[in-house]
């Protein structure tokens, strides 16, 4: 209750990604405010009454949702209750590849993961797909791919502070493309993966501290970024360090 209390208060926009272990089917709802939906969900009157309907149409969002999975349970229900209660949508089904599909998300039998955003974030979405099932990222689920444009925020300006440049550093980051997708898994080691499971499968548990666990996830960043690095998925920044002029003649 308190965290949406904040996003209510704050006007914030949510996203919730992830694995909801529910299914909603291709259930339909209408994003208006019910005293039952409010009720059920046990929300603060002062969020209740804080709450923005929305026109599904003026901000072109599909008011129907398709599903290639049509089973529906509690936790479904109940998961759309709470999109009904805060005007929230499921973007599953409803955006780019994925729209009017539904695409199935889990063991290629059902759709338990979900995209839930508020409307309107729906216009910053640039891409939207269920991507195909990939071992390498999940045991039985299809990973979700979303693209979302966001607007730059000017900071505030401080009056009287001198700043100079102290020094700078280089740092390597990764910058994903989908359409490298196929690319990226090609470059990926298998000897390397190999390798780290047999460490892994001789680990005694019982002796096991952070040194060997350190040295295991080094192993797997560094499978990873040299297959980024074979994609051109690597991109490198200098970030520049500002110090404080003031704080350093305070401290002298």
């Amino acid at each position: 209750t308190e965290l949406l209390k904040y996003a209510v208060d704050k006007n914030c926009k949510v996203c919730l990604l992830g694995d909801f272990n529910t299914h909603t089917g291709r259930k339909e709802y209408v994003v208006r405010r019910s005293h039952y939906s409010s009720e059920s969900l046990q929300l603060s009157k002062e969020i209740k009454q804080n709450l923005t309907l929305y026109d599904l149409d003026a901000l072109g969002i599909c008011n129907k949702r398709l599903s290639l999975d049509k089973s529906v349970d509690n936790y479904g229900n109940r998961l759309l209750l709470l999109c009904k209660a805060l005007n929230l949508l499921i973007a599953n089904g409803r955006l780019f590849k994925d729209k009017n599909i539904g695409a199935l998300t889990c063991k290629e039998s059902t759709v338990v993961d979900y995209c839930i955003m508020s409307p309107e974030l729906f216009t910053n979405i640039l891409d939207f797909e269920i991507l195909p099932y990939d071992p390498m990222l999940s045991d039985v689920h299809n990973a979700i791919y979303i693209e979302m444009s966001s607007k730059d925020t000017c900071m505030p300006v401080v009056e009287n502070i001198n700043v100079d440049i102290d020094d700078s550093s280089v740092v390597t980051k990764c910058k994903w493309e989908n359409d490298k997708y196929h690319e990226f898994n090609d470059c990926i080691d298998e000897a390397v993966i190999h390798s780290i499971v047999v460490k892994l499968e001789e680990i005694d548990t019982d002796l096991i501290d952070n040194i060997v666990v350190n040295s295991i996830v080094d192993e797997c960043n560094s499978l990873i970024l040299q297959a980024a690095s074979k994609c051109d998925l690597l991109l490198e920044k200098k970030v520049i360090r500002k110090v404080d002029n003031s704080l350093k003649k305070k401290k002298g």
